[in-house]
């Protein structure tokens, strides 16, 4: 099927063209966007059907469809639109559109386009078929003798009108002795009318009725179908018999082929008026002539002709009352005449001029020509459905007349010849040796000598044989032939040929397609099997049921043998029969689905089972489909036993955060303590053990929070969820209010690497999604999820080997990227950004810091919809690396003077005492808020601003930020639970220039304080 579609998405057209093949159409598509295109196209490409977008930018369906009606007002158009609504879809069908499909149902497009390609066929031949009602009139009495089946017209009183030849050779009679008489003594050889008569049924019920019976040995299909009048009178009935006795399977596939012949003779009563020359008053009128203008015999005589015909006609008829008076002419043809009731009628006027006691009179016969206008137009439409019945159901028929050597064929035999019709019918010639030059020459022969054998001892033939047309059109035929003997001499032979291509293209498609079905069934993915539900028994098991149950199919037959296999513990077994028997028996669909039904393999394996029954009750069948949820299952019990192990992860996350506190004060205090003893002291010593364990406790708590502070790059156990929450923590404070943060994290999953890089990543990721949403607004997702990776599902990452990895993802809802972008966004110095807001590093060092770790980067986007980065790192298992103690080296102090803020009064204690010890001056607050008011009454009173990063009413972010509106180059260190050195880009925004893990540590916190106030000057 050649298939020109009208569409500015390329996509789109696939899409359409995809899921008309999935149906089974095989179709050639050609894609157009302009009316000049589609100009092109139908002139070139010659496409079956259109199917047209409904609306594109520069062209519009509606403007496709005119152009189709104009230039292909045949071709089937179909509009496949995403945008159509009712009111659209009925405005389309209006203009000249044959159907409407939207884009989001494409299931139903290949319907469509099959009703659409048949109903525009189906209307091609009905216009063909009027176009040859002319023809059928020349035709229809040859045609009506030349019918194989036996046909009689006969009248009310069910006797014989009219009858075809072949019902002449039925009944055995010549024609003389057949017309007039009884239709029922004839044909079926008794004196009393059977009940089943279709004739009796058909005068009774005014419709056709048929029936199959059997006469003088032979069967017949007999019809009989009514002749009505406008009044709903019968006028007659038209017989039909089929000899059905040969083949009755032949019959049905011919039963379109049958030839209806409506026929119709009436009898008519003829009226006959007496009219006076000079006066034309009527002087005597027959009971015909009073009746068919509904005047009594006295009211006749007292009118005169003009009172019987209309006032407009009036001058016609006198003049031809005048001229058939004077004898010039007799006949007066279709005159109207009008009743008593003012109705008007046509008649024919006979009128002879006639004297009578010495005085001129004209004697007019009138006959009512009413019911002859309507048979003779329904003559005409009979004769044109015979000839277009042979043409649609592609049947011609032939006679060859042996007395006269003559040949007749009709059209559609000649059309499937492929010869020219000849101008008058029929032809005499070599139309025999014409025809038989057409058939294969294998199947020459034997047609050959069927028509031989027919013509000399009458042995009628139907052969079906391989055919080429004098066109060369390769089709199979049907080619039947049968004597007609006349006083035991065969004087001709008829017969028909049928073009069955059609027919035989149709099985051989038919079966394919079962093997097509069984292909499909037998590699489905789920078990499926057919049962016979009285008998018991299993019909049909595809190969993954097979698998499934772990049973040979021999050994599944029988329902009661698979119970015994499936089910081997006869306690259970009974079980489940009883279940599924009553969840049969209720009907009821959501009942006959079961889940994790225990089978048993042959080889004593159990397997969980997902059994569902479809019950097709017309066929007493019920079709079994299963799935093995046994893995599923397994899967099913980890992932409750991940969940147990997550949440006792969290809870242990939020008490070691909470321990870090109290870790806090007990190391600060015991190092103020320490620093205080002689060294040799017993308490030093007893101070020195209370330092050793809470350093031990701190690496405790650092394991349990998978974090530590490592030489950068070194690759640690490090748990990926902690670092995203930090920094999102940051993130909150710096990210405009357009722009929202979303989080679907995980929190188990660990991967070895540089907590720091980690870090950077996360930032460097976040910070290229803020980008590009900053001038519109938007949500930044991050998620943290495992990702087990086969070698079906890694197409995103074709580097990385099969295996279990922890996947970052993190999405945006901005501008998104070009195909050419996102080709280079990881080569070094690429960037999108204007000059001097980026240096084209940063996914270049994302990227670099990634595949250092045996892990890849993967990128998805579309322009105006966003992006989305997912970082595959190799999951590992463990908890994250201890911290050492402190080292012993000389702690560095100063003079300058510090802000410390924390909201637990402890804690603000402790680093006021610890910097006083290393020599700073110390101002400690437990709210950031008054933090915040000191620092704006005396913005130059302090040096650097050390703060806690989780604090009520305001964060440690915030309170660097607010800061660095007063003070923008005061210093800032955050202290936090959790906390890695952040990019200059993320942190320069907020002040902060050192984030300190807690527990704070004497000699870690001195070091970090001067390097902070020694970059400061």
């Amino acid at each position: 099927m050649r298939i020109l579609m009208v569409e500015d998405v390329p996509r789109d057209a696939d899409l359409s063209a995809r899921e008309l093949r999935k149906a089974g159409i095989e179709c050639e598509v050609r894609a157009v966007n302009t009316a000049k295109g589609m100009l092109r196209e139908l002139c070139a490409f010659k496409p079956d059907i259109i199917l047209s977008d409904y609306s594109m930018p520069q062209f519009t369906g509606m403007e496709a469809l005119e152009i189709s009606k104009k230039y292909a007002p045949d071709l089937p158009f179909i509009i496949v639109t995403a945008s159509a609504n009712e009111e659209t879809a009925v405005e389309c069908i209006k203009r000249g559109a044959d159907d409407c499909v939207t884009k989001q149902h494409l299931i139903g497009l290949p319907y469509a386009v099959r009703n659409t390609i048949e109903r525009k066929r189906l209307e091609i031949a009905e216009r063909g078929a009027m176009e040859q009602i002319e023809q059928a009139a020349r035709q229809w009495r040859t045609s009506f003798d030349a019918m194989q089946v036996a046909i009689a017209i006969l009248d009310p009183e069910h006797k014989i009108l009219r009858c075809n030849r072949a019902m002449r050779d039925f009944i055995g009679r010549p024609w003389d002795r057949i017309i007039g008489q009884m239709y029922i003594g004839l044909v079926y050889g008794c004196s009393e009318t059977p009940e089943e008569c279709p004739v009796v049924r058909a005068s009774r019920s005014l419709k056709r009725e048929s029936w199959q019976t059997s006469i003088r040995g032979r069967f017949y299909d007999v019809y009989a179908e009514p002749i009505i009048d406008k009044e709903k009178r019968l006028t007659g009935i038209i017989q039909i018999l089929s000899d059905i006795t040969a083949s009755k399977e032949a019959e049905r596939r011919l039963i379109e082929s049958q030839k209806k012949l409506d026929t119709i003779y009436q009898s008519i009563n003829d009226g006959i008026l007496l009219a006076e020359s000079e006066t034309r008053r009527f002087i005597d009128a027959n009971r015909a002539m009073c009746e068919m203008l509904g005047h009594s015999f006295e009211e006749m005589k007292a009118l005169a002709v003009e009172d019987i015909h209309p006032v407009g006609d009036l001058p016609r008829i006198r003049a031809l009352f005048e001229s058939q008076l004077r004898g010039d002419v007799a006949l007066g043809p279709d005159v109207p005449i009008k009743r008593k009731d003012g109705s008007v009628f046509p008649a024919d006027i006979n009128a002879v001029p006639l004297e009578l006691d010495g005085k001129l009179h004209l004697l007019g016969v009138f006959r009512d020509i009413t019911e002859r206008k309507k048979a003779e137009d329904d003559l005409r439409r009979s004769e044109t459905l015979l000839k277009n019945t042979q043409r649609i159901s592609k049947v011609g028929g032939w006679e060859w007349d042996l007395i006269h050597k003559m040949m007749f064929w009709t059209e559609e035999t000649y059309r499937i010849h492929d010869l020219e019709i000849p101008e008058h019918l029929p032809e005499s010639g070599n139309l025999i040796a014409r025809s038989l030059e057409c058939y294969a020459e294998e199947d020459r022969s034997k047609v050959l000598s069927a028509f031989k054998h027919c013509l000399k001892r009458g042995i009628p033939y139907d052969l079906e044989c391989r055919f080429t047309s004098h066109k060369g059109r390769q089709l199979w035929i049907r080619t039947t032939g049968e004597a007609v003997r006349k006083e035991g001499r065969i004087v001709r032979i008829y017969g028909h040929i049928q073009d069955i291509s059609g027919i035989k293209k149709a099985e051989e498609s038919l079966k394919e397609r079962n093997r097509f079905i069984q292909a499909i069934l037998d590699n489905l993915p789920i078990g499926l099997a057919v049962n016979d539900i009285d008998k018991g028994i299993t019909s049909y098991v595809n190969n993954k049921f097979e698998e499934i149950y772990g049973w040979p199919r021999e050994e599944l037959r029988s329902v009661d043998q698979f119970f015994e296999n499936v089910y081997p513990d006869p306690q259970y077994r009974e079980e489940i029969r009883k279940r599924v028997q009553e969840d049969i028996l209720s009907g009821r669909p959501d009942r006959m689905v079961w889940d994790s039904v225990k089978a048993t393999t042959k080889k004593g394996e159990s397997r969980f089972i997902l059994a569902k029954n479809i019950p097709l009750y017309e066929q007493n069948l019920m079709i079994s489909t299963v799935q093995d949820m046994t893995e599923s299952r397994k899967l099913q019990e980890k992932l409750i036993q991940a969940q147990k192990l997550e949440s006792i992860a969290s809870l242990a996350g939020g008490i070691a955060h909470d321990f870090n506190n109290i870790l806090s004060a007990v190391i600060g205090y015991a190092e103020l303590v320490q620093s205080e003893l002689p060294p040799e002291s017993k308490a030093a010593g007893n101070i020195r053990e209370v330092l050793v364990a809470g350093h031990r406790a701190k690496d405790l708590v650092g394991h349990i929070l998978t974090f530590s502070r490592q030489v950068e790059h070194d690759r640690i156990p490090t748990a990926p969820h902690l670092i995203v929450k930090e920094a999102l923590g940051l993130l909150k404070s710096i990210l405009p209010a357009s722009i929202e943060i979303r989080t679907n994290v995980v929190k188990d999953g660990m991967v070895l690497i540089d907590p720091t890089r980690l870090h950077q990543v996360i930032m460097n990721l976040c910070t290229n999604a803020y980008h590009a949403m900053r001038d519109t607004g938007g949500v930044l997702d991050v998620g943290v999820q495992k990702a087990v990776l086969g070698t079906k599902n890694k197409s995103d990452v074709p580097d990385l080997a099969p295996g279990e990895y922890v996947c970052l993802s993190v999405g945006d809802t901005g501008i998104g990227m070009t195909a050419d972008v996102m080709a280079r966004i990881f080569d070094p110095y690429f960037t999108t950004k204007p000059e001097g807001e980026g240096t084209g590093l940063g996914l270049a060092t994302v990227h670099g810091i990634v595949r250092d770790c045996q892990g890849d980067i993967s990128v998805s986007s579309d322009p105006g919809k966003g992006s989305v980065f997912r970082v595959y790192l190799p999951s590992i298992s463990g908890s994250p690396d201890a911290q050492g103690n402190a080292a012993d080296s000389p702690l560095p102090a100063g003079s300058e003077q510090i802000m410390f803020v924390d909201d637990e009064a402890p804690l603000a204690n402790l680093g006021k005492q610890m910097l006083e010890s290393l020599g700073y001056h110390v101002v400690a607050r437990t709210s950031p808020l008054e933090a915040l008011e000191l620092i704006r009454n005396k913005p130059d009173a302090f040096d650097l601003l050390i703060t806690d990063m989780n604090m009520p009413g305001m964060s440690g972010v915030e309170l660097a930020v607010k800061t660095k509106g007063v003070r923008p180059d005061l210093p800032v260190i955050l202290c936090t639970g959790f906390g890695y050195a952040i990019p200059e880009e993320a942190t320069k925004p907020t002040g902060i220039r050192e984030i300190v893990l807690k527990p704070l540590i004497r000699h870690d916190l001195a070091g970090v304080i001067r390097k902070a106030l020694d970059r400061r000057q």
